[in-house]
């Protein structure tokens, strides 16, 4: 246990550190944020013989995906990549300062792994993996694919997740004879399964990516990043490869969300900052990115 609180404190630190690190250029133009520790034992219900679905808050919300955020790391490692990891967190607190939840504490971070996919847990976490950056071409295209996961976080798909799994009839009988923090526990580790292994509910994907769309733009980033992004991913998918696995519906995806930019009028006209990508991943053509340093 130690050696996992270890591993988040120093994401948590090292996405204040980079916050504070800022230099006012757009987009970098977030506002500040701020992180700590989740008490756990402090957040589950001591009195009923069931955890109450209704009644889990934004305190139980951070909890759960704090433990997210544990179990992604010890499966895939965080990368030792300094720049690349204080990278995302600027991409990713530029986008998050214009949600609704800007205020509250976000963590972004780097699995250092050549998988290529992103996760959401609930209270504001949010990881991309090292073999997605390594699929990406300029800033608007990481962007996009945080603004996605910062979607999910902003529509509470995860704490949805969580009281769907605590009504469940299968996981008040698993638990129902048991301590409040084991159940709390066992309800943590449902919506961790569910997030890394199975992801969220197509319709969820759809919100998240509509909600994404409109945080690129707000941001001044320009949307079609991330629609050229997806292309990418969908091209992959067809000849068989796993990537982005975890995020189903790729092509209706596609079609959604090149309306909605249609829509805007924003296509085209926001920035790629292709050579900003290029200076912090290393990344100087298609096709040549070593990020694993």
């Amino acid at each position: 246990m130690t050696r996992k609180t270890n591993r988040l404190r120093f994401v948590l630190t090292g996405s204040l550190l980079a916050t504070a690190a800022l230099v006012a250029t757009v987009p970098f133009n977030m506002g500040g944020c701020s992180a700590g520790n989740v008490d756990v034992m402090g957040l589950v219900n001591a009195g009923g013989k069931t955890l109450k679905a209704a009644g889990l808050n934004e305190h139980q919300e951070r909890a759960i995906g704090e433990s997210v955020s544990l179990a992604a790391t010890n499966q895939y490692g965080v990368t030792k990549n300094e720049r690349l990891a204080t990278y995302v967190v600027l991409v990713g607190q530029t986008l998050a300062s214009r949600t609704a939840r800007a205020d509250q504490p976000w963590v972004f971070g780097v699995l250092d792994t050549e998988k290529v996919n992103a996760f959401s847990g609930p209270g504001g976490y949010v990881w991309v993996t090292r073999g997605a950056i390594e699929q990406m071409h300029d800033e608007s295209e990481l962007a996009g694919v945080l603004a996605h996961e910062i979607g999910h976080v902003v529509k509470k798909h995860g704490l949805a997740m969580a009281q769907s799994a605590a009504y469940g009839d299968a996981f008040n009988t698993a638990v129902g004879s048991v301590g409040s923090a084991a159940k709390f526990s066992e309800l943590s580790d449902t919506v961790t399964t569910g997030i890394l292994d199975k992801g969220y509910a197509q319709p969820q994907e759809y919100e998240a990516d509509e909600a994404g769309v409109k945080y690129l733009i707000a941001a001044g980033y320009d949307p079609n990043g991330f629609l050229h992004f997806l292309q990418r991913i969908s091209a992959e998918q067809k000849t068989g490869g796993s990537v982005f696995s975890t995020h189903p519906g790729i092509d209706d995806r596609i079609k959604k969300i090149a309306n909605q930019i249609s829509a805007s009028g924003a296509g085209g006209t926001g920035a790629t900052l292709k050579d900003r990508f290029a200076a912090y991943t290393g990344k100087t053509n298609v096709g040549s990115i070593d990020l694993a340093q």
